[in-house]
């Protein structure tokens, strides 16, 4: 049966690998024999954290678990990562790899997973864009329009990336993108909603009744609906 590119590539990259190994036992006094049958399965448990169906990552992933040797010897930890980390920020830096600015590009310009996940951020203008898009797509699945008049917009959040989405440029809690449980705390309670009107946008949580600018700062929602529409302020009072 002819092996797939990766299976070859990763033969390849193996049998350097063990090569190193060797030369590895020996420096450090171990049994050779037994030092590479154990480094073989370390690595093929690292060797499984490339994303790409060709192995594009081996060689780095052989590097990667080299560098551990002369810190820890080759009994110590796998490596500077979890393998489940390291498998992660692969899999975000090739999601993105052809988007990023060229100089971000390289693989082996990163040393751990923190690195990946840092160069993962690095879009070029064109990659910006296609997040954006990504970003606002996704947000309008867990979007609902209650009302929409082209002036005021009264819209209920169904999800979380709906909440970041509208809460881009304010300060609720509920947007934010490193800590889920605000909105999810919120969420539980009742609908958040946001209201778009000509005086900014604001947000009301029904279950507390809290209503905020932007800022997060309560405001008095009747004083705020004055001028809305009926239908509008028929919808609010439903609710």
């Amino acid at each position: 049966m002819t092996k797939t590119p990766r299976l070859r590539r990763n033969d390849a990259v193996m049998i350097a690998h063990l090569q190193q190994a060797w030369e590895r036992a020996g420096f450090e006094g171990l049994d050779p024999y037994l030092a590479v049958e154990r480094e073989r399965k370390i690595f093929e448990t690292v060797l499984a954290c490339d994303p790409t169906p060709q192995g594009r990552y081996a060689d780095w992933l052989s590097r990667w678990r080299r560098r551990s040797w002369p810190l820890h010897g080759m009994r110590g930890p796998v490596g500077s990562d979890h393998p489940i980390d390291l498998a992660q920020a692969l899999a975000e830096f090739e999601a993105v790899r052809h988007q990023l600015r060229s100089e971000c590009r390289d693989v082996n310009t990163c040393m751990t997973a923190s690195d990946l996940k840092a160069a993962a951020t690095e879009l070029d203008e064109a990659g910006i864009r296609a997040r954006r898009r990504h970003e606002k797509a996704s947000a309008m699945l867990e979007t609902e329009f209650l009302h929409d008049d082209g002036v005021w917009r009264l819209i209920r959040l169904k999800g979380r990336q709906a909440a970041v989405w509208w809460g881009k440029g304010t300060r609720w809690c509920t947007s934010s993108t490193v800590n889920p449980q605000h909105y999810l705390s919120y969420a539980a309670k009742g609908d958040l909603l946001v209201l778009e009107t000509p005086m900014g946008r604001f947000q009301l949580a029904t279950a507390t009744g809290e209503f905020c600018d932007a800022a997060d700062a309560p405001v008095d929602m009747e004083t705020t609906l004055r001028n809305a529409p009926t239908a509008l302020r028929r919808i609010l009072s439903s609710l």
